[in-house]
């Protein structure tokens, strides 16, 4: 798999999302971010393994779900159809405005794939969003 910006990517796998849902906040201890508006990723799927970044890569669904004030006010799914060993990444943009992925201040991802997917890692790479501040709260100078 080609990653889009190498050489790192964010990775997550069944033994991840057995442990909980993965997910983005805003709102986190000292966060000082109210909502993010969620506009684009890269995504593929590979073959869970210890060089999990440079395995086969495996067709796959990403189903990503936005939450606002704990709802849920966004769901879009993205199939990555995997075409040799060096298929790039899929590029998913999110449905804007409301309801869709503006304003919203959390993301939550999920991957479906047929028949493997014990054996799949997704690889997630270059997240586009913007971020919008707590009112009062301002970034820290350097």
């Amino acid at each position: 798999m080609k990653a889009q910006s190498s050489p790192n990517v964010l990775a997550f796998d069944l033994v991840a999302q057995v442990q909980g849902q993965q997910k983005i906040y805003a709102d986190y201890d000292d966060s000082i971010t109210d909502f993010f508006n969620f506009k684009y990723l890269y995504f593929g799927c590979v073959l869970d393994s210890q060089e999990t970044a440079t395995s086969s890569p495996l067709g796959c669904t990403l189903i990503t779900t936005g939450f606002r004030k704990g709802k849920q006010v966004a769901s879009q799914s993205a199939s990555f159809k995997a075409s040799g060993l060096t298929t790039d990444m899929l590029r998913v943009d999110f449905k804007a405005g409301n309801p869709g992925f503006s304003n919203v201040d959390a993301v939550s991802f999920a991957v479906s794939s047929a028949g493997t997917s014990a054996l799949t890692a997704v690889l997630i790479d270059n997240i586009g969003y913007d971020v919008h501040l707590k009112k009062g709260a301002s970034l820290p100078s350097s």
